[in-house]
């Protein structure tokens, strides 16, 4: 019975002996990760249709990133999805529009939230 108090001891002294050299050589910098600020200067609409799927992604990157927006649903307005069909000529939807001006669908959307220009100190296109 003795030996194996032993054991638990001489174990219980090389886990702790390891956590101490474990955290000496931790560099907090590698967690730590610069927080994204979203733009307040961005005003995100959406025209979607509720069973799709890059819809429901494209307002989950939205909201996965505190970006408000607004959107138009269009499963039962045939006539406005194909006035924007027409006029963006995407067949698809979303239909994503930033400040007024029409970016594309959700893979665009994705582009700009990639390449930090949905993020303060970016901007949306270059001039």
């Amino acid at each position: 019975m003795g030996n194996s108090k032993i054991f638990i001891v001489l174990a219980a002294l090389l886990v702790l002996f390891a956590s101490v050299k474990l955290y000496s050589n931790y560099d907090s910098s590698i967690v730590v990760r610069e927080a994204k600020t979203p733009r307040s200067d961005l005003k995100v609409l959406l025209y979607t249709k509720d069973t799709c799927k890059y819809c429901i992604l494209a307002k989950e990157l939205l909201v996965k990133n505190s970006i408000p927006y607004e959107f138009i649903e269009l499963s039962n307005n045939r006539e406005l999805h194909q006035k924007i069909a027409y006029q963006t000529s995407q067949n698809t939807v979303p239909y994503v529009y930033i400040n007024g001006e029409f970016i594309g669908g959700y893979k665009n959307l994705l582009e700009l939230e990639e390449s930090g220009k949905l993020y303060i100190e970016s901007e949306l296109r270059e001039k």
